[in-house]
């Protein structure tokens, strides 16, 4: 092979392996197609159904402001850490609830009432067997991610939008925006 051989096949090879990686990203051991217009409502939707899928863990804090009837604001605060697929932790500290799942247990600690409740964790990986992986599968049920289900936070279906994006509905993409260095939409 010659040097001009050589250099051609490595500047193709260069070019083919950013060209993949610009269709592909490589998470949790799996290869994920992104949408080809992430704009597309559906395509967003899709993102959502199977995004746990894609991060292997998360830690933030999120403020929820629900706004009553009465004009009244009700506010929470929920502190989370999150190693996927199963152990997590939520902190509502104005409820003084700590919620903690290690994988094999889920405890409930109530610190304003000094007590807590012990619960066996059902296995996750087997619950998400049963979650929808394509927006088509989702005419019939509504499933949530497990341990949306379990966590009393009312930011875990935000964390897990599994639910959200299987609901039937208007959908409208208002906004783009950067959230924690990550692409989100309104």
């Amino acid at each position: 092979m010659s040097k001009r051989d050589l250099i051609s096949s490595t500047i193709a090879g260069l070019i083919l392996s950013l060209l993949v990686m610009g269709f592909f990203f490589y998470g949790n051991g799996k290869l994920i197609l992104f949408p080809k217009d992430q704009t597309d409502v559906n395509s967003i939707r899709q993102l959502m159904l199977t995004s746990h899928a894609n991060w292997s863990s998360l830690e933030g804090e999120a403020v929820t402001t629900w706004y009553l009837s009465d004009g009244e604001e009700l506010v929470t605060v929920s502190e989370f850490a999150i190693t996927n697929p199963d152990k997590s932790r939520f902190v509502m500290p104005s409820t003084g609830i700590v919620w903690i799942s290690d994988g094999e247990n889920i405890f409930e600690i109530n610190n304003n009432e000094s007590t807590y409740t012990k619960y066996g964790q059902p296995d996750v990986e087997e619950a998400l067997s049963g979650l929808p992986t394509n927006l088509g599968d989702t005419q019939n049920e509504i499933y949530r991610y497990p341990l949306a289900m379990w966590a009393p936070s009312p930011v875990a279906d935000y964390i897990y939008p599994t639910s959200l994006a299987q609901r039937v509905g208007e959908y409208k993409l208002l906004a783009k925006d950067s959230l924690l260095d990550r692409k989100v939409w309104v």
